[in-house]
Formats: C-alpha cells, structure tokens, sequence
C-alpha cells in the first residue's frame, strides 16, 4: 500500500459524520503514478442525504497542498471517466460522481481553493466540505494543532522568508536557501514546509526544486505576520530629505564601514512615491553619528526620518535587512519585499504604500511569465 495513505486506510469507519449523512464505500480504485508507493489510491462513496443520494470519488492522500491540486484534479477526472465509461448500460440511473480529496489534516489555504475549484475534501480532523449536485456541506474540523505561519516572518526564520519573497532563479532547494541566509537545513526547511503548505511555494513532485508561487501573496501575508526588523527606531526632524542630502549621510556611514541601507520614502524612486507624509528611514548598525551630522538630524518635531537600528539577528546581507539591496540615486535601499513590510508596519495611508509596492512586484511578475 502507498505509505502515504496507510493512515487513512479505516478512514470510512472513523469520520464523524453527522446523523442526517452516511457514508458507504462502494470500492477502491488504483492508478500507477510516479513518487512514493508508485500508485495512487481513489475510494468510491456513497453519500445517502435527506436530498437523495450522491456519489464521490475521493483521491485518498496522506498531505495535499494547493499547488498538488491541479495534478490531483486531472487523475480524478480520469478515474471518473472511467468510471462513466464501465456503468453505461446499466440498469436504472446512477447518481453522479464528484471529485473530493481526503487527507490528514487540511490547512486553510487548502480548504479555500478546493471549495474555488469544486473539489470535496474530507480530512481526519472532522473536516467535511462537499459541493456535489443537491449536497452541500460544511462542518469545520478540529485541528490537532493551529497554524504557526507567523513564526516564519520572525526570528531567524524571518531571514529563511526574505531569501524565499527575493528569489530570482527558476528553482531553489532547501540546501539553496539555507547557504543563501546562513540558517540551518532544519530551519530552512521547516520554514519552506509550512510555506509550502499554504500555497506560497510549490514543487512538482517531491525530488524536483522549488518555486515560489505566488510571491504578492507570499508579501501580503508578510506584511500581516512580521515583527519589525528594526529592534530600535529613533525618530529625528531632517532639514532637508533632498537625493544630494541622502547621498551625502550614506557616503559618511559607508566610508566608516557602517552597514546601511534606506526605507520607507528615502528607498522610493520618484515614480514609485504613492502617499504624501511619509517618512524618510535609514537602517544603520554601529556608531550613528556620521549620518547624524550629515543630515543635521535634531530630536525635535516634526519627525520626518527614522534611524532604525536592526535586530542582531537581521543585521546581515545573508538573508538580513541588508539582503539584496537596491541601487538607487543617492545609495542603497532594502529589497522591495522588505520595503513593503516597512510601509505596512507604519499604518495608517504607509499601507497605501504597501499595496502599491505588492503592486508593483506583482506586475513585474506578470512581464517575466
């Protein structure tokens, strides 16, 4: 039997269903597929409701994330083909059957696009979610655990994600991206497992790369989970917030080897200002004096620049806020993914910027597809 549905052989006799439902197994179905176990498992169900009876043909898996959802829709399509195919001619009329996907455990995000795509799931939770013919039901599950995906845009792992929302290539590996942010294999792949299972990134089959899937969407939940990079911010009036005056503090801090690196309205070429008010912000370790004296920064308001201070964990150009800096006129800024996070922890219309931003990155996208 494929290891990945061992644990979903009794799964007819242990779902809890409600007393208006029953459901009975007519048989189950093998197909050859590449991957683990080399075949995958259907069951033909039965459903008696008060509507009449219905019938679905259940791809029975261990784990599913969306991105499986495409693959697993086109074998469940075939099988009921064939399944059409064999009960021509037979006596009476026999209800139809409809695509369903059973699993341990569904997420969220799994749960959202198969009701989008018309797909049943059931899981061992007590998830039951059908739309088939005169059924529909939902009854939410109870989860053996609730979602962390918050953690990933914290800590450490945040600089696991950074690397993930910026990357350029076609694939990447685990080993990739724990090389490219100095974090650990483990980390690296837990943080990619979770991201995995919302959607976020997405892998043929278990021994081909990674790719991210849909990175605005990646950024947006960026945006709504992060802790600020920033572990000290310190608010200054600048005389002036002109390119020749950016210029001048970021020459200071770099000829004194100080890690640097603008945000917020300083990181935003012309073109891309969206909202007016918004703050002008420089990353800096170390001494920062030089970019003190530079912009002639004073303490009193009105506040329109942020010196921002990383935490130690985020101060680094593996993976860190200092990670794939954008060249601009007057230095250097935080990648564009950083920059929206920074927008979207201002509040208030710094959130137009955000979405602006995402925006932007989406479009970009769209152009290289």
């Amino acid at each position: 039997m494929n290891t990945l549905t061992e644990s979903l052989a009794d799964f007819w006799s242990v779902l809890r269903a409600p007393a208006r439902l029953r459901f009975e197994r007519e048989r189950s179905l093998s197909r050859e597929q590449r991957g683990p176990g080399g075949e995958a498992r259907f069951d033909l169900v039965t459903i008696e409701t008060p509507n009449g009876p219905t019938r679905l043909l259940c791809a029975m898996r261990g784990s599913a994330v969306p991105g499986d959802l495409p693959r697993i829709k086109a074998q469940l399509a075939e099988v009921i083909d064939s399944i059409a195919r064999s009960e021509t001619g037979k006596r009476g009329p026999l209800p139809a059957v409809h695509p369903a996907i059973v699993v341990r455990s569904a997420t969220d995000r799994l749960k959202v696009v198969c009701a989008e795509e018309g797909v049943s799931l059931l899981d061992l939770a007590g998830t039951i979610q059908i739309s088939a013919g005169p059924v529909f039901v939902a009854i939410e599950g109870r989860q053996e655990r609730p979602r962390r995906l918050r953690q990933v845009f914290r800590g450490k792992a945040a600089r696991v994600s950074r690397v993930i929302a910026c990357w350029s290539g076609d694939h990447f590996s685990i080993r990739d991206v724990a090389a490219e942010c100095g974090a650990s294999f483990g980390l690296a792949q837990s943080v990619v497992g979770e991201l995995e299972a919302e959607g976020f990134v997405h892998r043929r089959s278990p021994k081909s790369g990674y790719h991210v899937r849909d990175r605005p969407a990646l950024i947006r939940r960026w945006m709504e989970s992060a802790e600020p990079a920033a572990a000290v911010i310190k608010p200054f009036y600048a005389p002036s917030t002109r390119p020749e005056a950016l210029a001048r503090a970021f020459k200071a801090a770099s000829q004194r080897d100080l890690p640097c690196a603008f945000t917020l309205a300083a990181a935003l070429l012309p073109k891309e200002l969206h909202v007016a008010g918004l703050p002008f912000g420089l990353y800096s370790g170390g001494d920062q004096g030089a970019v003190i004296d530079a912009l002639g920064l004073r303490e009193t308001p009105p506040h329109n620049f942020l010196l921002m201070v990383p935490h130690s964990i985020q101060e680094s150009a593996t993976g860190g806020v200092f990670y794939k800096l954008r060249d601009l006129p007057h230095g250097r800024g935080v990648c564009l993914p950083q920059l929206a996070v920074d927008c979207a922890l201002q509040g208030g219309r710094a959130r137009e910027q955000a979405a602006r931003i995402v925006a932007q990155i989406a479009a970009s996208e769209a152009e290289v597809e």
